[in-house]
């Protein structure tokens, strides 16, 4: 018989088996238990995956390492966890939550790797029966510890929030943070609530500063961030105080100005210059500065308050002769000076007129209005002396006059500055005989004669000279005589006539006199009848100096001689008919020889007055009457 053929591979097949039953200390000729068997499911909670692990470490417990009882693995990664969520409360910053994270993401991977190294090797031998039961625990750990572990880190997060905050000066979140978390985060044991009430307790100044310039109660709000910066240390949140105090003074400047209160302006922004000369805004604050004082100079001078916008730009001038602002300034004083004048001119003050017209010319010789200032002067000249003669002081008028036509000798106004010119002589005389001081009146009228001997008003002065020496010489006086009266009445005493005697030309033998020097009238003058003379008398006296000599050794010697000067004036037309000079005698030559004197002194040595006598007979002559 044919042996039976045999496959190969069976034979093969069946060598494997054997030695795989001889390895199992299984007898080769019995089946193996387990040959047909599905294999063994997981216990009901048992994860499959590892991802499941890692999702248990994800809440940061360990709870992974836990369920796969790896309790070294968890007591060296919940130290380590321990020791990172301690950083951030010790300053570590962004650093320690980084590193937290990192750790936490480091547990979820490790976890994933080592669940799954575990079930590769021997599924059965990670986990029990009752392993759900303690899934069970570990899910329910977690629902507890995990909210609580959440509350904490982000305890922690706003601790290093508000330092963050701190250190970079940003103090209301410093403050809003401190002041809500110490609330919300009160349970923590990582947030610091003694640092956040000494943190808040210190800002309270600087938020109510805060406040305060929120409110634009900027004198409030200065005064707040200022006790707040006397007190604290130059820290981040002291710069930034620093720096809002800063913006707060130019805030307020700034507000006032677009108030047009431009004197409060200038004043916050000085003060803000001189607490601050290098600060933040100094600059801008000295160039807003200078333009607040040119506004409200401008707005001064709108007002045609010139004196005071004057005074405006002066100040500026004068407290920043480098101030940015300094070229409009001077440009704008100018203008303003011109503008004053101008305006003097308009409203009729002539008076200021010509003064400011002056000052500007004196100023500005080469100014930018120059040519209207001088030509507006001359009108303002005019104007002045025209106001002066309205007024009655003819004086100073006939002074202003004058000094116009030398000032402006080829002035178009020149004939009519003549005319009135003329006219306020006469106008001068009149008002001084309506006051009865005729001596003067009548010698405004002899000047104006002299004057103008083809003057427009000749024959009107000739006229009312006659009515002065009448109306003086019925003048009553004081004493309730007549002034023709009160003279005789003193030359027959043999006195000097105290007024002068003035008489209407006639036949009669009459004569005047008047004394104004220390002649005695001969009393037999008092047979002349009152009232009727044929001329006035005035005698002027004038002391000459007729030799200087030393003293020996010091001093000075002055040898003066007397001279009277007699005119004889016709009442009837105010013309001096004739005048004789009398002299006096002069005395010796300097006694060098009987004078001595030790002080640097002057002595006059005067001579004897001119002969009344001579006087008396040179008139008598002139008036054809000899006694």
């Amino acid at each position: 018989m044919d042996e039976p053929q045999v496959n190969e591979p069976q034979i093969h097949n069946s060598k494997a088996k054997a030695a795989n039953w001889l390895k199992n200390d299984q007898d080769p000729t019995k089946e193996p238990l387990n040959r047909d068997r599905p294999a063994k499911k997981h216990s009901r909670g048992v994860p499959r995956w590892p991802l499941v692990v890692a999702l248990l470490n994800a809440s940061g417990l360990g709870l992974g390492y836990l369920y796969m009882k790896t309790w070294g693995r968890w007591a060296f990664h919940m130290a380590v966890m321990a020791l990172l969520i301690s950083i951030p409360l010790c300053g570590g910053g962004p650093l320690g939550l980084v590193a937290l994270g990192l750790w936490g993401s480091w547990m979820i991977l490790d976890g994933w790797l080592q669940a799954r190294k575990l079930i590769q090797a021997s599924p059965e031998a990670v986990v029990k029966k009752n392993a759900w039961m303690l899934l069970l625990a570990g899910g329910l750990t977690a629902l507890i510890l995990l909210p609580y572990l959440t509350y904490n880190v982000l305890g922690a997060v706003a601790g290093f929030k508000a330092e963050a905050a701190y250190r970079s000066g940003d103090y209301r979140t410093v403050y809003e943070t401190y002041e809500s978390g110490s609330r919300v985060y009160g349970m923590t044991f990582t947030f610091d609530k003694s640092l956040a009430g000494k943190r808040v307790a210190s800002l309270d100044d600087l938020m109510a500063a805060s406040a305060a310039w929120e409110k634009k109660d900027y004198e409030e709000a200065i005064r707040q961030y200022s006790a707040y910066l006397s007190i604290r240390p130059p820290d981040a949140v002291w710069k930034t105080a620093d720096g809002e105090l800063q913006q707060v003074y130019l805030e307020w400047a700034r507000t006032r100005v677009n108030e047009k209160k431009y004197e409060e302006a200038i004043g916050v922004y000085e003060t803000y210059l001189k607490d601050y000369p290098q600060g933040t805004f100094a600059a801008e604050a000295e160039t807003e500065l200078g333009q607040a004082y040119l506004a409200w100079a401008r707005g001064l001078a709108g007002q045609a308050d010139y004196e005071q916008s004057i005074s405006v730009y002066l100040a500026y001038l004068d407290k920043y002769p480098q101030g940015s602002s300094r070229s409009e300034a001077e440009s704008g004083l100018e203008e303003t000076r011109f503008n004053r004048a101008h305006a003097a001119l308009e409203q009729g003050d002539h008076q200021n007129a010509v003064e400011f017209y002056v000052s500007y010319l004196m100023y500005y010789p080469q100014g930018a209005f120059k040519a209207e200032a001088e030509s507006e002067l001359e009108q303002a000249r005019l104007g002045l002396a025209r106001d002066t003669a309205a007024q009655g002081k003819f004086e100073g008028a006939i002074t202003l006059y004058l000094a116009f036509l030398q000032q402006y000798p080829e002035s178009g106004y020149k004939a009519e500055v003549e005319s009135e010119m003329e006219l306020a002589h006469l106008d001068w005389a009149r008002q001084v005989a309506l006051q009865k001081s005729y001596e003067k009146a009548a010698g405004l009228y002899l000047a104006y004669l002299e004057k103008y001997p083809k003057g427009n008003y000749k024959t009107e002065a000739n006229d009312e000279l006659k009515q002065v020496y009448v109306d003086w010489s019925r003048d009553t006086g004081s004493q309730g005589k007549s002034a023709i009266t009160s003279a005789y009445e003193s030359a027959a005493k043999g006195q000097a006539a105290g007024v002068p005697i003035f008489g209407i030309l006639e036949d009669e033998p009459s004569k005047a006199w008047y004394s104004g020097t220390d002649i005695t009238l001969p009393s037999d003058i008092k047979a002349a009848m009152p009232g009727h003379f044929r001329a006035a008398v005035f005698i002027e006296q004038k002391v000459v100096k007729v030799q200087t000599c030393p003293y020996i050794p010091i001093g000075t010697i002055i040898r003066r001689r007397t001279d009277w000067t007699v005119k004889l004036v016709n009442p009837a037309n105010g013309y001096v008919k004739t005048s004789k000079v009398f002299s006096g005698s002069t005395p010796e030559t300097c006694p060098y020889r009987h004078y001595f004197s030790w002080s640097n002194s002057t002595h006059y040595h005067d001579g004897n007055p001119p002969s009344q006598d001579d006087v008396i007979r040179w008139i008598r002559e002139q008036l054809g009457w000899i006694k």
